[in-house]
């Protein structure tokens, strides 16, 4: 059988740029065999199974040269396992704050570097009515007011946009519930 994983794709089907088709994208995964292989929503969101000698990060790697190789993207994966996924959402510091699941984002990177530098960032100053905190495994961007009029987004595209990846609360509930079927 294998370990479940997820994989999150960076800026799939935003805007014109990084277009990939979602059945395009679980062959992909498929050919480098994976299996139970699922995809959700049109914006790089994978699970899969593989086996446990296949590390996050050698999987992430994969799928990058791959998406590369066969679709012409060059974009970041981050591969979680599933557990990790649930463990994200659980330690979540502000679910009691954030009463809308689309205005709540959850960012990872692969890298424990780019996580301390998210640390740095959310500490480094005062959001104002946004919330942004860091954890050793992910941040937490309270959005009221939604990305596009987000200074703490905004601040964290123009300093680690490319080496992370976000999904909102919601998307992030429904890739627990895919990772588990």
């Amino acid at each position: 059988m294998g370990t479940r994983y997820a994989a999150l794709l960076r800026g799939i089907n935003v805007g014109r740029g990084n277009r990939l088709p979602m059945a395009t994208w679980k062959k992909l995964l498929e050919q480098d065999g994976l299996a139970r292989v699922a995809t959700l929503l049109a914006s790089g969101n994978a699970v899969f199974d593989a086996p446990a000698r296949r590390t996050p990060s050698a999987l992430a790697r994969a799928i990058e040269k791959a998406l590369e190789a066969e679709c012409g993207i060059a974009t970041r994966a981050t591969v979680l396992r599933a557990e990790e996924l649930t463990a994200i959402a659980e330690e979540n510091p502000l679910r009691d704050q954030a009463a809308e699941a689309s205005r709540l984002l959850l960012c990872v990177a692969a890298s424990p570097a780019v996580h301390a530098r998210l640390r740095a960032l959310a500490e480094g100053r005062d959001w104002g009515k946004e919330r942004f905190v860091a954890t050793e495994r992910a941040a937490y961007l309270w959005l009221p007011s939604g990305v596009a009029e987000s200074s703490a987004f905004e601040a964290l595209q123009k300093e680690l946009g490319k080496e992370c990846t976000t999904r909102n609360l919601a998307t992030w509930t429904k890739l627990i519930a895919l990772a588990e079927a």
